[in-house]
């Protein structure tokens, strides 16, 4: 039960003192037949009931999260990443700046606008922008690749600890 923290250690305890209390739940686990339950069996039923717990609603999946902080921590790869974030972060940039300088539609004459910015609130003016920026699927990548670099390069940390 390395994985769990106290509260969820503390609920696989009361599911399994519940468990054993109900012969007709614990019947399940006796797979032999036998009408005992062998240590294996019993192994079974904990694994299958952290299982429950883990994946139920009210044990959130980021309090399992300080494992896959370590198992990052222990990746070759992200620690590499983490140590040229700067570098990683201005090569995302550079990349995703060109994609949009080289995107067909971003120098192309614009369309005449279907209304004037204002008349149809914020979703109108997001709707205009996207015409108005007239990119095609390279332009919109490029935005993308951008915006990761900025945010790898700045927040990488958060990531980390």
């Amino acid at each position: 039960m390395e994985k769990l923290d106290a509260r969820q250690k503390q609920l696989v305890i009361e599911k399994m003192r519940e468990l054993k209390a109900k012969p007709e739940l614990l019947a399940k686990y006796d797979k032999d037949g036998d009408g005992v339950v062998s240590a294996e069996e019993w192994e079974a039923a904990r694994r299958d009931v952290v299982r429950k717990i883990l994946r139920n609603q009210s044990s959130r999946v980021f309090q399992v999260a300080p494992i896959l902080k370590k198992q990052n921590r222990d990746s070759g790869m992200v620690l590499w990443m983490y140590d040229h974030r700067d570098m990683i972060g201005a090569i995302l940039i550079t990349c995703g700046s060109a994609m949009i300088l080289t995107d067909p539609g971003t120098f192309a004459e614009r369309a005449p606008l279907p209304y004037a910015w204002g008349e149809m609130g914020t979703t109108g003016d997001i709707s205009l922008a996207i015409i108005w920026l007239n990119w095609t699927s390279s332009g919109w990548t490029g935005l993308l690749l951008a915006f990761f670099g900025v945010v790898w390069s700045r927040f990488a940390n958060f990531f980390m600890d």
